[in-house]
């Protein structure tokens, strides 16, 4: 796999994570309650789940690598539009409106669970067909290990920065993915480094 790829796929495992624990620990300080905020979430989350294996559905010669890039693509657009829906939920014009926050939750985590799916598939459509078995799950294992780096930055940047902050953070990052999964470039065995 190259170096440029790894980047890539490292950058989606890390903004997954890092906007999954930003968001779980910001529940507490949005309107629409935290239980009910974390009702939806979570039925959002498992819906994700099915809404990347749907995408993955789709990702089929001709064409597959494009379609993988648009899958990831569509994935951290919905994170876009749900922060920016919360963003817009927070402002004192709707502020009567409890229910909007929870509802652009909802695009948050579908976008979170649905990036899940799509990432893991992303790593066995990106890494070149001749790479072992070994090389998949060392290549699983670092890009693990540093979504857990940098997914440990959320909950602290949740508490200690001001709303809205954190979601833009969500919607910065989001953007972040969404423009490095155009990026990904299919490889082909001339332009694998072996191990």
């Amino acid at each position: 796999m190259s170096m440029r790829n790894f980047l890539f796929l490292s950058i989606f495992w890390s903004v997954t994570s890092f906007n999954f624990f930003l968001l779980e620990l910001y529940f507490k300080y949005l309107k629409g309650g935290l239980y009910w905020n974390t009702g939806v979430s979570s039925v959002a989350e498992a819906l994700g789940c099915a809404v990347g294996g749907l995408l993955l559905a789709f990702v089929k010669e001709p064409r597959a690598f494009w379609k993988l890039k648009c899958a990831l693509a569509v994935n951290y657009a919905l994170g876009i539009i749900g922060s920016l829906g919360v963003l817009f939920s927070l402002s004192e014009a709707v502020e009567e409106e409890s229910w909007l926050i929870p509802f652009f939750i909802l695009f948050l985590n579908l976008s979170i669970g649905s990036s899940y799916v799509v990432q893991y598939a992303a790593v066995i459509f990106v890494a070149p067909k001749q790479q072992s078995s070994a090389d998949f799950v060392f290549i699983f294992a670092l890009l693990n290990f540093l979504a857990i780096l940098v997914s440990s930055a959320g909950p602290l940047l949740a508490e200690v920065l001001e709303q809205p902050i954190p979601i833009v953070l969500l919607g910065v990052t989001s953007t972040v993915a969404m423009l490095s999964s155009m990026l990904l470039k299919e490889e082909t065995d001339s332009n694998t480094v072996k191990p």
